[in-house]
């Protein structure tokens, strides 16, 4: 007989060859992490092995992040100073022309070849990091303080929310009397707007602290 609460174990390495659903799976699966739940329902039963987790994609792996660490980095250098692995890689700032180009053909590529004889090469690897996790580094500066601001919000809204259930239920337990007499006052419905007034102080002092 099956049972939910001691299910059977499953086989060991059971992604095989299979490589991280995330990228595959929408939006709204992506933040609920629902892309997870083959492998949560792997470790229930057993504990997990190394065999038991996906493959990452090629441009998540560590070879391929160094390899677009070390183009942007070296573009940035000068091309006498580039490993000579990558010289066919990157582009260089003067072409060298070919013996049998006429003198005319010479002439008219000086101008482009004096153009890119004035680049500047700054080797900054600061540059190159840059370029390279630009998207991810900048994602997570805007995500830090939306997280930030929502450790601090919470409690706050869930203390709101509290108080207001309370002086809800406590009125609502008064007899038609009490309530007549104006024992206790009706507690106003909260709203987006009055959430909003409650924290705005408590934020604003919170950054100006920082």
């Amino acid at each position: 007989m099956f049972n939910l609460l001691h299910p059977p174990p499953s086989p060991p390495a059971f992604p095989g060859d299979h490589v991280l659903p995330e990228q595959d799976t929408t939006i709204l699966l992506r933040l609920i992490i629902h892309w997870l739940s083959p492998l949560l329902s792997v470790g229930f039963p057993r504990p997990l092995e190394k065999e038991d987790l996906w493959q990452l994609p090629q441009k998540h792996t560590t070879g391929s992040v160094t390899d677009d660490v070390e183009i942007n980095f070296y573009s940035r250098c000068p091309p006498e100073q580039r490993p000579f692995p990558l010289r066919h890689k990157l582009p260089n700032d003067a072409e060298v022309p070919d013996s049998k180009e006429s003198l005319d053909d010479a002439e008219n590529r000086a101008p482009d070849a004096k153009r890119k004889s004035t680049i500047k090469y700054d080797s900054s690897l600061t540059k190159a990091l840059h370029r390279t996790f630009f998207v991810r580094f900048w994602s997570a500066g805007v995500c830090k303080p939306v997280g930030d601001t929502l450790k601090t919000a919470t409690p706050l809204v869930t203390k709101l929310l509290l108080t207001w259930l309370t002086e809800s239920y406590d009125y609502y337990c008064l007899t038609d009397e009490q309530r007549v007499s104006g024992v206790m006052e009706r507690p106003k419905g909260i709203s987006i707007i009055k959430i909003t007034f409650v924290l705005t102080p408590t934020l604003r002092v919170r950054f100006c602290k920082r």
